[in-house]
Formats: C-alpha cells, structure tokens, sequence
C-alpha cells in the first residue's frame, strides 16, 4: 500500500511504536460509502470531495509551516512537527489521481525525509538530540525510499 510511506518526516523518540500505529491502521475515513454513488451523482461527490480535500490539504501546509516555526525556536516537540508532515502529506497523497502522481510526492517525502536525517544527525553530534531521535529519521528515511522503490517497481512491471 503506498499509503504507508506517510511515516514521520523527523524522526522522534516515540516514532516507532507512532510509525507502527501509522502504517498498520486501516484509513476507512478515506473511503466514501458505496450509497453516496447509487443515485447517479458520483460527479457531484467526486468534486465535493476533491474541493474538501484541496481545503484540508491548504489548512495542513499552512499549519504545518506554524508548526515547523515553533519547532526551529524551541516552542513544540518533535513529535508534534512529525504529525503535521505526515498528516500534510497523506493529505497530498488523497489528491493523487494516479501511480505517477503519488510517485512524485513519495519522491518529494524521500528528500524531505534526506533533509531532515541531515539535520537530525547535526543535531544529535551536537548533544542536543538523543540517539534514537536520530535513528528514527535514518529509519524514516529508509521506509520513504522502500516505498519509492516499490512504487517504481509497480510502474515498470505495468509497463511490461
């Protein structure tokens, strides 16, 4: 399942047992009810839907930039920053239309995920971080890229 690749984007010391929620939880909330499309208005849904989730995926980045702010000054946890990111970017995947579309924001995660084991391990060398704050984004970073190569893999194996 792509989805899983929503992982923590920071690292953090409760990201694994985090992670494991994440990535074993089923998202039912994403899925509409067969009912909304038995009176032939699946159009109408289908753009309500992607109207809402353009809306939620605005809110998200907008707090997610508020939360990041708070981060870099010392004001909010790891932890918090890590649930923004992920919520933004599941957000981003929901809009995805196609295999390609998801690739590129599974592509986008994996550098985010680069960037911040970089920073994280700054951090860590410099005594502000624990250890396992920073293996847990080596990890996220390492799960961003198994779901890139999976996806990839996918790709070429349908253009087979």
């Amino acid at each position: 399942m792509v989805f899983t690749a929503v992982t923590f984007m920071l690292g953090g010391s409760a990201a694994y047992g985090l992670l494991s929620d994440c990535l074993l939880s089923s998202r039912t909330y994403a899925s509409a009810p067969t009912e909304l499309f038995q009176d032939g208005k699946e159009g109408a849904v289908s753009t309500k839907i992607k109207a809402l989730q353009k809306q939620r995926l605005t809110v998200l980045k907008e707090a997610t930039s508020e939360i990041k702010s708070a981060f870099l000054a010392g004001r909010t946890s790891v932890d918090r920053l890590q649930a923004a990111l992920r919520d933004q970017y599941e957000a981003e995947l929901d809009l995805c239309e196609n295999d390609k579309e998801r690739l590129r924001v599974l592509e986008e995660m994996l550098k985010l995920a680069g960037e911040n084991e970089q920073a994280l391990e700054q951090r860590y060398k410099a005594g502000d971080l624990p250890k396992s704050d920073f293996l847990a984004g080596t990890a996220t970073r390492l799960e961003a890229a198994i779901s890139v190569e999976k996806l990839k893999a996918k790709l070429e194996n349908e253009q087979k």
